[in-house]
């Protein structure tokens, strides 16, 4: 066998472990980010087909929308099966999937192939992310998801860079770069084990059932869909806010952008910090959403590019303590026992947002606000709301911990 689960047994979990299970989010980026500069040659290649248009783009974000509705199965799995078989086998079906346009020649073959992926990326981020969990604990763990935050961001402008330069070759050409996904099969083999506590927790699990928290894991997941929408929104509709300011280049709304993803890193090593001094997750999370609201309002008031650069730059930095916080607030909410469960409820819970958030966006811009900017500034009032929210329960729960403490 390539491992010796005995011997590996009395590793302690390390920087090899932590660095490797944190990139392989870097898949589930490439997934949608790699792909979007070659859309306009793909589409035109299924040119004879009516509905290609619609066909690709649907081709180029299902595999999101999977993540989305499946994540609660296969947090299931993870609790189910352990959590490096279920690697394991994602990162086989990953590469098998992911390399299919490159001979395929039926746009619905493709969207086939397309949903494999979006099913490999499902469990492959619901394992890794619970097995981060279960090597690390308290605030190692926490440096790690920061870690995952800052080199998610800074692979997104590296793939769109070089999706970009795959795609004046080919339409095809950026599939190859899902040959990565092998040698991330290879470290995982060499560099992880199932975790010696996850055994005995199956073994636990036969004498007794752990509870699963469904009020305040029902409530985290609200938070993080909320927060997934005034994270995502910007993304996705930088091109429709700068064009609403009357800068319609998308060099333009590419540079905005650019700007933000050097923010997050930031802002995920701003967390990471103010962790270490003790404050706690949850008021980490309220000053991002505080950050994202401030950051939304000014993508809406401002009308220069270096103010609206700024702009970005606020949001994406309270972005970088958003995808940090949401993640460690979970992780730390759950037993080990169904810790995979609620990996699973928060990828479902962030990837739902994006949908939903363009979706609630369209509609508004078209049947409330009337224009694009004053439905930003919306959404950041909704922003600042929840922050409020979690302002009054951060309140109420200092209020009541002496009550309780002199029972």
């Amino acid at each position: 066998m390539i491992d010796n689960e005995a011997a590996k047994a009395a590793v302690r979990p390390g920087p090899v472990q932590g660095v490797l299970l944190v990139s392989l989010g870097i898949l589930a980026v490439m997934a949608i980010i790699l792909l979007a500069p070659s859309m306009p040659r793909m589409q035109a290649h299924f040119a004879a087909n009516p509905d290609a248009a619609q066909l690709v783009t649907f081709a180029l974000t299902c595999p999101a929308l999977c993540v989305a509705l499946l994540s609660p199965f296969a947090g299931m799995v993870v609790d189910r099966f352990g959590r490096r078989r279920p690697l394991i086998a994602s990162l086989l079906l990953y590469v098998l999937m992911g390399t299919a346009p490159l001979y395929l020649n039926s746009l619905k073959l493709i969207i086939i192939s397309r949903l494999g992926v979006g099913v490999a990326e499902t469990v492959l981020l619901a394992a890794s992310m619970t097995l981060l969990g279960d090597y690390f604990e308290g605030k190692t763990r926490e440096r790690y998801l920061a870690l995952s935050t800052g080199i998610t961001s800074i692979a997104a402008t590296l793939f769109f860079a070089l999706g970009g330069v795959l795609g004046d070759i080919s339409w095809r050409a950026p599939f190859c770069a899902y040959l990565l996904a092998p040698l991330m099969l290879l470290a995982v083999l060499k560099w992880t084990w199932e975790p010696e506590t996850h055994k005995q927790a199956q073994l636990n699990s036969q004498e007794h059932v752990v509870p699963i928290p469904w009020i305040p894991l029902g409530a985290l997941c609200g938070v993080t869909m909320a927060g997934g929408m005034v994270f995502i929104l910007p993304q996705i509709l930088i091109g429709v806010i700068m064009g609403a300011h009357g800068f319609t280049a998308p060099s333009t709304a590419g540079l905005v952008g650019a700007v933000g993803s050097v923010a997050m890193p930031l802002g995920a090593l701003c967390f990471t910090l103010a962790r270490q001094r003790g404050v706690p997750v949850p008021v980490l999370v309220t000053l991002a959403f505080l950050l994202g609201g401030a950051g939304l309002y000014e993508l809406a008031w401002q009308s220069s590019v270096p103010w609206l650069g700024a702009a970005m730059f606020l949001h994406e930095f309270g972005g970088g303590f958003m995808l940090s916080g949401l993640m460690a607030w979970m992780l730390g909410l759950l037993h080990q026992e169904i810790r995979g469960k609620g990996t699973g409820a928060y990828f479902a819970s962030f990837f739902i947002a994006q949908p939903v958030c363009g979706m609630l966006f369209g509609w508004l811009a078209k049947s409330v606000t009337g224009q694009p900017l004053a439905t930003v500034e919306l959404f950041g009032g909704f922003a600042m709301a929840m922050a409020l929210v979690l302002l009054l329960r951060l309140a109420l729960g200092l209020l009541l911990q002496p009550r309780l403490m002199s029972r």
